[in-house]
């Protein structure tokens, strides 16, 4: 019948919110129980994509405030915002590309790994220098940076070469 959702059993019907475009007919139909999981780590990568460009954003405009939060009051400073810029660059770059790449269907996964990778090398030079950085942002710094890499990774093995 057009217009309406086909009838399934509770065991068919994906998570709550989750539902496909309406077909030809009009008719909106659920994806398949297997499709459900792929639709969340798609939104998951989307979502860890966009907030590493909101942080290059926030790097590239406002250094010392981003650096601040990372190394503290040492990231004061024009030389300093060089950097700081440059990295805010980096995420940008990363998190565009992985954005257009489960936009257009292309492979997003790569995208992904090379976001852990940088999230990675992060998470290593703030080990290196974690007696230098402010008390409080020491484990804060590296929870994020090493749960962004471990998410990328995760949400990278979850899904298909071509997203």
């Amino acid at each position: 019948m057009p217009g309406t959702i086909t009838e399934r059993t509770l065991t068919d019907q994906p998570a709550p919110g989750v539902l496909n475009r309406p077909t030809a007919d009009g008719s909106a139909t659920y994806p398949s129980p297997s499709q459900a999981p792929q639709t969340w780590f798609s939104r998951a990568a989307t979502g860890l994509a966009a907030t590493r460009v909101l942080l290059g954003c926030i790097a590239l405009a406002l250094p010392g405030a981003a650096g601040r939060a990372w190394i503290g009051q040492g990231a004061s400073g024009r030389d300093r915002a060089v950097l700081l810029r440059a990295l805010g660059g980096r995420d940008v770059a990363l998190g565009v590309g992985a954005l257009l790449a489960l936009r257009s269907g292309g492979d997003t996964r790569r995208w992904l790994l090379m976001g852990a990778a940088s999230d990675l090398i992060d998470t290593a030079a703030s080990t290196v220098g974690f007696s230098a950085l402010p008390r409080w942002r020491r484990w804060l710094v590296l929870t994020a940076s090493g749960g962004a890499s471990c998410a990328g990774v995760v949400l990278a093995s979850n899904l298909p070469a071509s997203s």
